[in-house]
């Protein structure tokens, strides 16, 4: 879907079918960040300009919304497979089996609290302000990358969601700053490269388990993966040196060229 300019249009007034922006984060629940993330990545068509600094959006951008909603948090759909499947470009059906949908739920429901809560009470976790910056919470929001619950101006978040927060700031701390020109959105690339891998993950370990119960599959996942993370960080590290030295290895080739003693 292509993004571009919002589309002009004669009724400046909010009505039965016509929201602005403030409407449109109260029905739909998701703030105004992740809106706009949406609607940059042409997951929602542009509003109706009705002035300079107005725009009004419809009951077409609402139901979108709430599609890609349940999309994300009933079908654990990236962005990429929600953008398919909103563009027509394949069926929710064709995104796997009915079978299969069925074991990934069973599954997902033994492992929520393997997969999701590192704490015993499961309670959300207050972000601590004065080391994290909120711009960093509500772009990293806004990317998809966490889930924010806000209590006023102050967010809240599930264990998971603050432990990917924490990871980011120790990022940040460590020299990956924005003083370097480094920014929360850029956290997406890894984003993109873990949908894509759990995907291919997922239709894997589907074609070996699908005949076994939801139970039994949630076991075997459940002790691979502290196996499966390990694997991936030393596979990460191994493949970043390898393409460093492979640079650097091109480089001495051509500074050899140019000094031929």
């Amino acid at each position: 879907m292509a993004v571009g300019r919002p589309t002009r249009h004669a009724d400046p007034v909010a009505g039965p079918g016509r929201y602005r922006m403030r409407d449109l984060i109260r029905e739909s629940g998701l703030p105004r960040e992740t809106i706009h993330y949406y609607l940059v990545e042409g997951l929602l068509q542009p509003a109706i300009k009705t002035g300079r600094n107005t725009a009004l959006y419809t009951d077409d951008h609402l139901d979108r919304l709430r599609k890609i909603q349940e999309l994300r948090e009933r079908h654990f759909l990236p962005l990429k497979a929600i953008r398919a499947v909103l563009d027509g470009e394949v069926t929710e059906a064709k995104a796997f089996t009915p079978s299969q949908r069925d074991l990934i739920r069973q599954v997902g429901a033994s492992l929520r609290g393997t997969l999701l809560d590192h704490s015993d009470s499961g309670v959300a976790a207050p972000v601590q302000q004065g080391r994290i910056p909120v711009a960093d919470v509500r772009e990293l929001e806004a990317a998809g990358l966490i889930q924010v619950h806000w209590q006023g101006d102050t967010p809240l978040l599930e264990p998971i969601d603050a432990e990917i927060l924490e990871s980011w700031t120790r990022l940040t701390e460590s020299g990956i700053s924005r003083e370097r020109g480094f920014q929360p959105r850029h956290a997406v690339l890894y984003q993109r490269a873990i949908d894509r891998m759990v995907r291919a993950e997922i239709e894997l370990f589907m074609e070996r388990y699908s005949d076994a119960a939801g139970t039994d599959a949630a076991a075997v996942l459940e002790q691979a993966l502290a196996h499966i993370e390990r694997l991936i960080g030393a596979l990460h590290r191994k493949t970043l040196l390898g393409f460093i030295e492979q640079l650097a290895a091109q480089g001495g080739a051509r500074k050899g060229k140019a000094d031929p003693r």
